[in-house]
């Protein structure tokens, strides 16, 4: 396992701390409508966990998902087109390998798949084969992580939103800065 992956993994693992930490049941005294709004952020963030942009449907926030769904599907791309350089560069070096030194071990079978890829590639030495294959697999680890930081930041944002769905935005509420500090006003 990579380190990108590891990375990506200990971060869905402390929002998913987050979850277990903000999910306590109400206390049975309070208001139904004040549980209600403490559940919010929790379950929000939980179905942004098990279905990327359903925490922001569910805030109310509709115009995300497709911003959510672009961000994943593109970096799941690049995933693919990374992956499949990564193979195709991979068989290329190991025939390039073999042009160079038949004596090794690998070289007694080696598939039509690398011959072609080989041959598509242009026909790398081993050593140039062997860099774009390096570069292809760093790109394809990182493809890995961005899908993770996507993935955490959505369901972030799911529960950050939900925190604030009740935030007073109203004009009755004041803050200015006067000689002595900040001073705040309320109008009523």
């Amino acid at each position: 396992m990579t380190r990108a992956l590891r990375g990506a993994l200990a971060g869905l693992a402390l929002l998913a701390g987050a979850l277990g930490a903000h999910a306590q049941p109400a206390a049975p005294d309070t208001l139904g409508a004040a549980a209600d709004s403490a559940q919010a952020p929790a379950r929000a963030l939980r179905r942004s966990l098990l279905l990327p942009g359903w925490g922001q449907a569910t805030n109310g926030q509709r115009a995300k998902v497709p911003v959510i769904a672009a961000a994943l599907a593109g970096t799941a791309a690049v995933f693919v087109f990374q992956q499949r350089r990564y193979v195709r560069y991979r068989r290329s070096a190991l025939v390039a390998g073999c042009r160079e030194s038949p004596d090794r071990e690998p070289c007694t079978d080696i598939s039509v798949a690398a011959t072609e890829a080989w041959e598509a590639t242009g026909q790398p030495t081993f050593a140039q084969a062997s860099t774009v294959r390096n570069q292809a697999r760093g790109r394809r680890d990182l493809s890995v992580l961005g899908i993770g930081v996507v993935y955490a930041l959505q369901a972030l944002d799911a529960y950050v939103a939900a925190q604030l769905l009740e935030f007073d935005v109203s004009e009755d509420v004041a803050v200015r800065v006067v000689p002595g500090g900040v001073a705040l006003g309320v109008r009523l």
